[in-house]
């Protein structure tokens, strides 16, 4: 089997199974690889690890000879970064046990072992049962800014996601690792008016995100009780849901705005970034003092110095003092696309909500001082 095909298409496609070959400890060294997979008609490369799966479709290709082939995703993915010029040529070894990558000129060349691809999980097709059609842009870029307060703890493992729930004409998510949360939602066509709920993992999260940055302007999305699915402009991918129930969240959300501020994004993430450099692990949090125009930005630390910054605001309602992790807060206001960021305050213990567009949320808890 021989593979000729566009460079960027290849590297594309491996970055986006990336979170699934290189996700995390498996004692079967065959999950670290990816399959091709050639036919007269087509060439897809998938990937598992039992808990996600995906198989993409590579368009721009020539392939001489049908069958598969097992190679390590990670390596193959560096070699591709480094091989110049717009083609790459794979050819399979006598034994299918590897094969040789390199340029089109064949300039570079490398020869790759890999492994049986009779070893290789099946990966199974998208069913499409009660799936529902969603704007890809959107979708993903919902999944983007939720999935930032998602919890990387593995000990907290009903938190490691984005729960997502569909109902009516409603579909929301949500995460939270404790400290923050972030929550949208958008309207969507349910033609069947079903109600269901999980919560898609984090590795399922990041390979969505990446595989929906472009294509066709729809997507299929099917959230099932134990699985996640969904099928898209060259590809398929599905993935477990976390098991567990996600905790309830919107009595932590609260109601009573006291105050409510817009300000330059740009300046406040400049000012943050540099009042943070004057922090320690003591005194990891940055004081926000929100009173007429201006937002007085303090920070401290024992060993290091202080700094105080002044960024010009337009403020309704109560003057308000509340510290927040600066890491945090940059986050929260990097998820924002837009120049002027609003926020919503709800006294100095409570916590303080950065607003995105329609109805995008991100909470931030303070830094309470006794």
């Amino acid at each position: 089997m021989k593979i000729c095909c566009e460079k960027n298409e290849l590297f594309e496609r491996l970055q986006s199974i990336a979170a699934i070959t290189g996700g995390g400890p498996t004692t079967k060294s065959i999950l670290r690889n990816c399959l091709f997979v050639a036919t007269d008609k087509e060439l897809q490369i998938k990937a598992t690890d039992l808990d996600v799966s995906a198989c993409l479709q590579i368009e721009r290709q020539e392939v001489d000879g049908k069958g598969e082939l097992a190679l390590p995703a990670a390596r193959l993915l560096s070699l591709v970064r480094e091989v110049p010029g717009n083609r790459i040529i794979i050819e399979a070894t006598k034994d299918g046990k590897g094969a040789t990558v390199c340029s089109e000129s064949g300039e570079y060349s490398f020869k790759l072992l890999g492994e049986s691809p009779d070893e290789f999980p099946e990966v199974r097709g998208f069913s499409g049962e009660g799936a529902l059609e969603l704007p890809r842009a959107k979708f993903a870029e919902m999944l983007r800014r939720v999935a930032v307060a998602a919890s990387r703890d593995s000990s907290r493992y009903q938190l490691t996601g984005v729960f997502c729930e569909i109902e009516g004409g409603l579909l929301k998510m949500t995460a939270t690792d404790g400290k923050r949360l972030t929550t949208d939602e958008m309207e969507i066509d349910n033609p069947a008016s079903a109600a269901t709920s999980g919560i898609i993992p984090n590795r399922a999260v990041d390979v969505m995100v990446k595989v929906l940055s472009q294509g066709e302007e729809s997507v299929k999305f099917a959230l099932e009780e134990t699985e996640v699915q969904m099928s898209f402009d060259g590809g398929e991918m599905m993935a477990k849901l976390v098991e567990g129930t996600f905790p309830e969240y919107k009595s932590a959300i609260p109601s009573e705005v006291k105050s409510e501020v817009t300000a330059d994004r740009g300046q406040l993430v400049a000012a943050v970034r540099s009042a943070s450099l004057v922090t320690d692990k003591e005194t990891e949090a940055v004081i926000f003092r929100f009173k007429g125009k201006e937002v007085a930005i303090e920070s401290k630390g024992s060993d290091i110095g202080e700094s105080m910054i002044r960024v010009d605001v337009e403020k309704e309602g109560e003057d308000v003092e509340i510290r927040f992790n600066p890491s945090y807060f940059v986050d929260a206001l990097r998820t924002i696309d837009t120049e002027q960021v609003r926020m919503e305050f709800f006294g100095s213990e409570r916590p303080g909500a950065i607003k995105g567009e329609l109805s995008y949320r991100h909470y931030l808890m303070p830094l309470v001082v006794n």
